[in-house]
């Protein structure tokens, strides 16, 4: 794809558009997409780089630092939880584990009785799932794909008489490796990056990676546009090129961690409420250590979930679902040292972990 990087650029420029897409993960790349095909002048601002299949080595440490907001190690303040976001042109889809989930009807029903929500519904997004699920090829999963760490959630959730699910993936002749948490080597996850920003960019919208946006531009509290400063893709570092970008249109995608932090920087927060609404959704996982191999490593991440407690408390609750285990991320979850750490990680092949 031609995708402008920071090794493009060697002087500062100036363009104009129609629109200007801040991120081009899930959100941002589907406004590029929608935009570019409907004739508008689009440009998409990425922080991170631009990276394909072919540097997706399968190694954690490599592409921790590759694809993730501060290479992996992005946390809450008190460190209490890591914060895994992606950080490359097609963001967080690039390193998700292809889970596919519809918004359930009783989270619509919840939102217009506690809150008040109107005009928002199952039925009216039914149509545009089935339009993105059709150009990410969604499918369900089949038992017979699901990997051994997968059937130890599966047997559970049966044993205890609690809901048995097959979770829907975005994916293409799937060889089930496992690595999906550091892009996919062969193309089969449907990320951002091989569908919606290869359309976008065939429609006519210009892609720049390795842009850091510093600022919205504007006067009078009206943005006109975006500052960004460019960064070395080898180094990561600001190589001195700023770009200006002057629109109609801005759109943030940035994320809930990011856009408001750029609204913060810009001096956008007149009322005092950027980053209030700031919502994060914890993972809790409970391990299992067997007598016979698991490989928790191996398959895909998830094929299973139970919604046997998704209506717990005050119509909200929690999913449980399959989870792989890396021996990085292994060596994170579990707070020991010297001889109990080694004695863990020597456990990697026999454990199962469901989140």
């Amino acid at each position: 794809m031609p995708i402008f990087t920071g090794a493009d650029l060697r002087e500062d420029r100036r363009i104009q558009c129609d629109l200007c897409v801040v991120g081009s993960g899930a959100g941002g790349s589907v406004v590029a997409q929608r935009a570019s095909a409907a004739g508008l002048a689009v440009v998409v601002l990425e922080e991170g780089g631009f990276h394909t299949s072919d540097s997706f080595d399968m190694t954690e440490a490599n592409m921790n630092r590759l694809l993730y907001q501060e290479a992996g190690a992005r946390r809450t303040a008190d460190g209490a939880i890591q914060i895994v976001q992606g950080r490359s042109v097609g963001g967080s889809t690039v390193v998700n584990w292809t889970t596919c989930f519809r918004t359930p009807e009783h989270t619509f029903e919840h939102w217009a009785e506690r809150f008040g929500v109107e005009g928002l519904s199952h039925a009216a997004l039914v149509p545009h799932w089935e339009q993105l699920e059709r150009q990410l090829n969604v499918q369900q999963a089949k038992l017979a794909e699901v990997n051994r760490n997968n059937m130890v959630t599966w047997r559970g959730a049966g044993a205890l008489g609690w809901h048995q699910g097959l979770l829907y993936r975005n994916i293409k002749r799937c060889a089930h490796t496992g690595y999906c948490g550091m892009g996919c080597p062969i193309d089969a996850k449907q990320s951002m990056l091989v569908t919606m920003i290869p359309e976008a960019v065939r429609a006519g919208a210009d892609v720049y990676a390795n842009a850091w946006v510093d600022k919205l531009a504007g006067d009078g509290g009206k943005v006109r546009g975006v500052v960004a400063r460019m960064r070395d893709p080898e180094t990561d570092q600001p190589n001195g090129v700023t770009l200006e970008v002057e629109a109609r249109t801005t759109v943030l995608a940035g994320g809930g961690i990011n856009s408001p932090a750029l609204l913060l920087r810009s001096g956008l927060n007149r009322k005092g409420l950027v980053g209030q609404r700031t919502f994060l959704h914890p993972a809790v996982g409970s391990f299992g250590i067997h007598e016979e191999a698991i490989e928790p490593y191996t398959g895909a991440p998830q094929y299973v979930y139970s919604d046997q407690f998704a209506r717990r408390d005050a119509g909200m609750g929690f999913l449980l679902e399959g989870a792989p285990l890396f021996p990085m991320g292994l060596g994170g979850f579990v707070h020991s040292f010297g001889a109990d750490k080694r004695a863990m990680m020597g456990q990697l092949k026999n454990m199962s972990l469901t989140a």
